[in-house]
């Protein structure tokens, strides 16, 4: 018999290389928690004390920007997708705010449950941490294309604007 948790753990890419018994492990400890529109998930600054599964909904993250009292949106997130493995890792304060931006069903997974289990099996430990690598592996390659992007069109725009003087 499957968990009901189940489906949310195994829409996250992040997941998809841990074994079924791996996932079901996570579902057993992930709690379901909803979000009204404009509801904030986790606030920058805060302790981190859990990682979130994006079940359905969409949320943006948002940083606090240097120079104003604004929070800048540096991405817009929907199902299948997670937030908050930084701070699990870094066992940190949260670097983002996450607020809904309709109505959002998450999966919470605590960092304490989830450090119980790591430590009672060190293969699903060792699967978990190598797939967690994944992960931030392939969003700093993103970052990185990112910026890349960004330079090549801050660059023809100052090309563009000097061929017009």
């Amino acid at each position: 018999m499957s968990h009901p948790n189940l489906s949310g753990i195994e829409a996250v890419r992040l997941f998809a290389d841990l074994t079924s018994d791996d996932r079901k492990e996570l579902a057993m400890i992930a709690e379901k928690q909803s979000f009204n529109s404009g509801g904030i998930i986790m606030r920058e600054g805060d302790p981190g004390s859990a990682m979130y599964i994006i079940t359905s909904g969409t949320v943006r993250v948002l940083k606090n920007a240097p120079h104003s009292h604004d929070d800048e949106e540096i991405a817009e997130m929907g199902r299948g997708t997670y937030v908050g493995l930084n701070a699990l890792i870094e066992r940190s304060e949260r670097s983002a705010t996450v607020q809904a931006v309709e109505p959002v069903s998450t999966l919470r997974i605590e960092f304490d449950e989830l450090a119980e289990l790591l430590a009672e099996d060190e293969d699903f430990a060792l699967r978990f941490w190598r797939t967690a690598a994944i992960g931030l592996s392939r969003q700093l390659r993103s970052a990185n294309r990112n910026q890349t992007l960004l330079r090549e069109l801050m660059h023809h725009r100052s090309a563009d604007a000097g061929s017009h003087l």
